[in-house]
């Protein structure tokens, strides 16, 4: 292919993304751990001590930061990802775990947040909704005292309201020039109850959730049913999702 082909071809791809980017999205599945930025995922680990599994990168080393800086890194400019192997589903849940390992507080839980929810904005998403299963972190990085499975779920919850009201900011002073903005996304969760765990921890995230749901709260919609599908049959927590639905709540199911 000659230069001048491989110019036309190129230009057209990106007339073609950002045409894509442009356009107002709705995610519906989209799991917080898993949103994470791997720029983020290596500095929680480093600020942690903890050594990743290699599934998650071929070389660690080519991970530099700057100690001088405060500010959050940014990965939605980078184009290059590190991994590049296929994985299996094993794998996939493995990495999971990996990430869970530096997301250990409730700093780390509001960071990983408010990275995702600007992510998915700087992609255009007009409605978000975010899973995760509720765990027992601890309140800081110095992990003395733990916090419960509702401080997880409020941390999340009040990072998405200080969201919308910064953006509905953004929104009113952009708009009150001659040149306005987009639609401002609209974030809501969903309390996972992850199959691999045990029953009474996933009765504590239903009632957790049917509390969210009888303060009605706007941003808890339902429970999600999530996990290694190898672990454990639905058929053993449909009693519990049936209660949910009972309750009003939506309810949302990996396969099975």
């Amino acid at each position: 292919m000659n230069n001048a082909k491989r110019s036309k071809g190129e230009n057209h791809n990106k007339i073609l993304l950002d045409f894509l980017k442009q356009l107002p999205k709705i995610e519906l599945h989209a799991h917080l751990n898993g949103c994470i930025r791997e720029s983020t995922l290596m500095k929680l680990a480093e600020e942690r001590n903890v050594t990743l599994s290699p599934l998650l990168h071929h070389d660690l080393r080519s991970h530099q930061f700057n100690h001088e800086s405060q500010s959050i890194p940014n990965d939605k400019h980078n184009d290059n990802k590190v991994n590049t192997k296929r994985r299996s589903l094993q794998e996939c849940f493995e990495i999971f775990a990996e990430i869970s390992k530096c997301v250990t507080d409730l700093n780390a839980l509001r960071r990983i947040t408010y990275e995702a929810l600007h992510d998915f904005a700087e992609q255009n998403v007009a409605y978000l909704e975010l899973r995760s299963t509720p765990k027992v972190l601890y309140h800081d990085i110095s992990h003395k005292t733990k916090a419960t499975k509702k401080d997880y779920v409020d941390t999340i919850l009040q990072v998405m309201e200080e969201f919308e009201t910064e953006k509905r900011t953004e929104y009113q002073s952009a708009n009150s020039g001659e040149q306005g903005l987009g639609l401002i996304m609209i974030p809501r969760f969903i309390i996972s109850i992850n199959r691999a765990e045990t029953l009474d921890n996933a009765k504590e995230n239903a009632s957790l959730a049917m509390q969210y749901t009888k303060e009605n709260n706007k941003y808890v919609l339902g429970v999600d049913l999530s996990g290694n599908p190898l672990k454990r049959s639905f058929h053993d927590l449909e009693p519990i999702f049936s209660q949910l639905r009972e309750a009003g709540l939506k309810t949302s199911i990996h396969c099975e």
